[in-house]
């Protein structure tokens, strides 16, 4: 073994040391910033991320129903009928339409404006508003479903989303905790296993919530279901501001507000995403490729969601019930890759190849591929599900794709600079929600016009994409 390949070793082990030692005292890999490094707190602040997530997504197949409900009332349609109208099919998807518009216009604008503010005040003061904008939209939410004694109008459900958007709501969270983790640990080996980690304890989350909703419903009612959800909402408020630990350093704070003085517009906020501050043109088209791959990759899915609802519900007459045990599946599936599968395989490929720390490697290009693999398979088999085994099947296949999701952030995280992790999210959550403003709408457009005619054809439509990502991938030259 040769020395330059001990030193190598000794320092992993060194960074292992400080990144998990219970000893408080240790210096951490930047000097000056022990107040804030603590590895540790990461700990902390998954179960109160686990918890608002729970409150949030407990009620969402719920919420399907109460459409449902509303939609029916509206129209006269008796309830033994709800679910087969076609004239009710199709205001739920126009709802469903003009709700993925108006939150996705919000959520392009707030989750920026949020991590940019993260960045000059630090991560807790914008987590608690976001946290407490949460707990207004829920009550008013409870308020316009339960508070009457005769149902509103089904479009009035549309003003506590927009609400719960301009706080962030779910969708901030992803940014909020990578660069939560990525204050906290500067090592690119052990940030990927951590935001894997958070990346698994989200998934949990939604695992766990349509089942404890569908338990919640069960025994107590909808009615009830819907004020333990605003309680747990309260609930979080009140923990995160008395027991979280801020991450980012004030001198950080400090610098990040004279560097983001020089980046208004919406065109200079987009300027971390091209990568300037990398000085090898390889390396940078390599984080480029990566960053791609990821936005119309990893986050897409999420705008493709309603569809994998609404056709197990039509096709299979599924209920809260039957949909909230899918959601289970996939989110279980979704956690043990994060958790258990990734962590493995990422151990065993970087014995095999050589792993570099500040530039995408070899094991990254090969965790990126199989994620594009999969995903891909999953999406076509889907569309060729005629019962709901195969399907359910076919979905935790696609779920499954997460073994290679950490891979994709962490890897082009190498590159961006220490202590501007939320402008960098910040960015990228702009850029992905500009997209998902127009996307989702889109294939509940085509998924309406071809139900009839080819219901496959949005399944078809984004395992295509997914085939183009795999064959964008091999001009990715990775170090070796």
């Amino acid at each position: 073994m040769s020395s330059l390949q001990l030193d190598e070793e000794m320092l992993e082990s060194q960074r292992d040391r400080i990144l998990f030692s219970p000893d408080p005292e240790l210096e951490p890999l930047t000097p000056g910033l022990s107040k804030h490094k603590h590895p540790r707190r990461v700990f902390g602040y998954i179960p109160l991320m686990i918890l608002y997530i729970i409150s949030i997504v407990m009620t969402a197949t719920a919420t399907l129903d109460v459409i449902y409900y509303l939609v029916c009332f509206s129209e006269g349609v008796e309830t033994a009928h709800c679910l087969t109208s076609e004239v009710v099919g199709e205001k739920v998807a126009s709802y469903m339409s003009y709700s993925s518009i108006l939150c996705g216009t919000v959520r392009v604008f707030v989750g920026t404006i949020m991590s940019r503010w993260s960045d000059r005040i630090g991560r807790k003061p914008v987590l608690i508003l976001c946290f407490s904008v949460s707990v207004v939209a829920k009550s008013l939410e409870y308020f316009m479903v339960f508070g009457k004694a005769e149902p509103v109008y089904y479009m009035w459900l549309l003003l506590p989303s927009i609400i719960a958007e301009l706080g962030g709501s779910v969708s901030y969270m992803s940014a909020a905790s990578v660069s939560y983790v990525s204050d906290l640990v500067e090592d690119s080996v052990n940030r990927t296993k951590l935001v894997a980690m958070l990346e698994g304890s989200f998934f949990a989350a939604l695992a766990f919530s349509p089942t404890l909703g569908s338990i919640v419903l069960r025994n107590v009612g909808l009615q009830n279901l819907y004020f333990v959800s605003l309680c747990l909402s309260v609930l979080v408020v009140i923990l995160v501001a008395a027991f979280m630990k801020e991450s980012l350093h004030e001198k950080l704070q400090t610098s990040n507000k004279a560097v983001q003085k020089q980046q208004t517009g919406t065109l200079n906020t987009l300027k971390p995403l091209l990568f300037h501050n990398v000085k090898d043109p390889l390396a940078r088209r390599n984080a480029r490729i990566f960053l791609v791959c990821s936005l119309l990759g990893t986050e897409f899915a999420m705008s493709f969601l309603p569809i994998v609802l609404l056709y197990p519900k039509r096709l299979f007459q599924w209920s809260a019930v039957e949909m909230g045990y899918l959601i289970t599946s996939m989110s279980s599936t979704r956690t043990l890759m994060f958790v258990v599968a990734f962590p493995f395989l990422y151990t065993q490929i970087r014995k095999l190849v050589t792993v570099h720390q500040a530039q995408i490697d070899r094991a990254d290009v090969i965790l990126l591929r199989l994620n594009m693999i999969l995903t891909f398979a999953g999406y076509f088999l889907m569309g060729r599900s005629t019962t709901a085994p195969h399907f359910v099947a076919s979905a935790i296949l696609d779920a499954s794709s997460s073994i290679g999701g950490p891979a994709l952030k962490g890897g082009f995280l190498k590159h961006v600079p220490q202590g501007q992790f939320g402008t960098f999210m910040g960015a990228y959550q702009l850029l992905t929600n500009m997209f998902l403003v127009v996307t989702p709408s889109l294939f509940l457009q085509i998924y309406h016009w071809a139900y009839e005619r080819r219901p496959s054809l949005p399944f078809e439509l984004v395992s295509l994409l997914f085939l183009g990502l795999l064959a964008i991938s091999f001009l990715l030259k990775p170090v070796r």
